[in-house]
């Protein structure tokens, strides 16, 4: 009797860990399925956030004003009101989106407006050679700014008039906090849990570089 309890008791161990086995693969497989949905929603919002702010670039570079100073043109304003209407539309698109710094620049890269007084450096400077090389826009990496922050920005040629093709006059740079603002694209979880997040990083030779902050672990280790 005591035989056939232990052979039970086997047969037993044998069949839970059988369909253990089964439920815990089939758990693993729509675990992951799961991840790699959430995956694919958190890249849509992140490259339809990446398409408002070119959109945001190129709605600038066209503004009358911006042509305008490059070009030292004033029209039928004093340059002091053309000056004046330009740095109103500029910080009112800065305070309704959300950007750190928003830089109208000329073929040298001199400022003609900006919202801060820091110079280019010369990460950016690659970038804006681009833009007036292609004429085209340009996504400017997450790099660390001047005051120790990562950043990252777009941006635009401005054409001569306000006409793409007419030649180009100088550029506009939108610039943004990427903690802040990519935190609120990217860290939320589409569902009630205590123990998930969301992480954005690139690879830098055998390192990982985090482009927002972890949630629960340090980003030294």
């Amino acid at each position: 009797l005591k035989r056939l309890f232990i052979l039970m008791a086997g047969g037993v161990l044998l069949l839970a860990s059988g369909i253990y086995a089964y439920f815990s693969g089939e758990i693993e497989a729509a675990l992951q399925d799961n991840l790699l949905v959430i995956a694919r929603q958190e890249k849509a919002l992140l490259e339809s956030f990446l398409q408002e702010r070119k959109a945001d670039a190129v709605l600038i570079s066209r503004l009358a004003p911006v042509w305008q100073s490059l070009q030292g043109d004033t029209g039928p304003l004093r340059p002091d009101q053309l000056r004046a209407r330009l740095d109103a539309q500029i910080h009112q698109i800065a305070t309704l989106y959300g950007y750190q710094d928003v830089r109208v620049l000329d073929l040298a890269f001199k400022p003609v407006m900006a919202l801060s007084d820091r110079p280019n450096n010369a990460f950016e400077k690659r970038f804006f050679e681009e833009v007036i090389r292609t004429e085209s826009l340009q996504l400017i990496d997450f790099h660390v700014d001047q005051e120790g922050q990562l950043s990252f920005g777009v941006a635009s040629p401005v054409f001569r008039n306000g006409v793409a093709g007419s030649g180009v006059v100088g550029l506009a740079y939108l610039e943004m906090d990427a903690e802040s603002r990519m935190n609120s694209v990217i860290s939320s979880w589409p569902g009630a849990s205590r123990s998930s997040e969301v992480e954005l990083f690139e690879a830098e030779g055998v390192e990982v570089v985090y482009l927002n902050k972890p949630r629960f672990a340090s980003v030294d280790q």
